[in-house]
């Protein structure tokens, strides 16, 4: 199974694009399949920024950060940016539905009190049908194995190019009776929702 990771830091976002451009080759060539970035527009930690990284294992994960981090290069560019990390979290990529990328990323955190593989199963169908339907690009879900609080909770992240592509599948969810079954069924509770721009 792929891990996901998050590294969030505050900063200067001045060359956002030309850094994340940096870290995308950095890592790629250290074995991440996808490296992405993007910007809160709200929540606590408004104006923060997030690289997305994509590994075969946690341990592959590691071993890049470390690399890529010592890099002088990268580090050049993250003193310039006056960056000041926030918190990295890594979990496992439990379903990517779609196309997983878009102009914004809303990311939904969640708790659950079933964890098995025909829940996750079971609202990856409801994101299907109900989210993706209504023009949302993509959805990924990731267990957080490593997050500060959100450790075991579920990050759900929906890619789209129209905010309300999101929130008309999010009306069509919570009108769903059988969402709402399923919801119910595996004791789900949402507990943070953030939108961001991608670089």
């Amino acid at each position: 199974m792929s891990v996901m990771a998050f590294s969030q830091m505050m900063g200067n976002l001045k060359n956002v694009e030309s850094n994340l451009e940096l870290a995308r080759t950095k890592y790629s060539a250290e074995g991440a399949s996808r490296v992405g970035g993007s910007v809160a527009m709200t929540g606590a930690a408004i104006n923060s920024f997030t690289l997305s990284s994509i590994w075969e294992s946690a341990d592959a994960c590691f071993a890049a950060r470390g690399t890529v981090l010592a890099d002088p290069e990268m580090r050049a560019a993250i003193t310039a940016s006056e960056g000041q990390p926030l918190g990295f979290m890594i979990g496992d990529l439990k379903t990517e539905l779609g196309h997983c990328e878009g102009t914004y990323a809303v990311a939904v955190g969640a708790t659950t009190t079933d964890h098995s593989d025909d829940a996750v199963a079971a609202v990856a169908g409801h994101y299907e049908r109900l989210f993706v339907a209504n023009g949302v690009n993509g959805v990924r879900t990731v267990r957080l194995n490593a997050a500060g609080e959100f450790t075991g909770a579920y990050a759900n992240i929906f890619y789209t190019d129209t905010l309300d592509a999101y929130f008309n599948g999010s009306a069509a969810a919570w009108g769903d009776t059988d969402f709402l079954a399923t919801s119910a069924k595996i004791g789900a509770t949402i507990v943070d929702r953030t939108i961001s721009r991608m670089v």
